[in-house]
């Protein structure tokens, strides 16, 4: 959790334009974040975090299986390789719409100093 503020930390300054840079390196950003909020600063936005965790394996595993099944009832493929990548891309994509909000919330969260 604490590398992942860091991280969204460092992707919002990269925007900034013009303004000067919070943080220097990875160190002083840790260092910086834990002096000026605390330590709690690094666990910033650690329920959205859990939140879009839950989601995203949530609706990968229940879309997998239906998408799985559909393909294999409507006799599409065979349950073989190509059956597998249709279906975990399927998968993949649904999941990523499903947690998209609650990921927005988490890098606003993680990002407020």
């Amino acid at each position: 959790q604490p590398t992942d503020v860091v991280k969204v930390r460092f992707q919002a300054q990269r925007n900034l334009g013009g303004a000067p840079k919070r943080y220097n390196g990875t160190f002083q950003a840790y260092k910086s974040i834990a002096k000026d909020e605390g330590v709690r600063g690094l666990w910033k936005g650690t329920f959205p975090n859990i939140t879009r965790n839950a989601i995203v394996n949530c609706s990968e595993l229940v879309t997998y299986d239906i998408i799985k099944e559909t393909i294999l009832r409507k006799k599409l493929l065979t349950d073989n390789f190509p059956c597998h990548f249709i279906s975990a891309f399927g998968a993949g994509f649904c999941a990523t719409v499903a947690a998209s909000p609650v990921d927005v919330v988490k890098t606003r969260y993680m990002n407020s100093a």
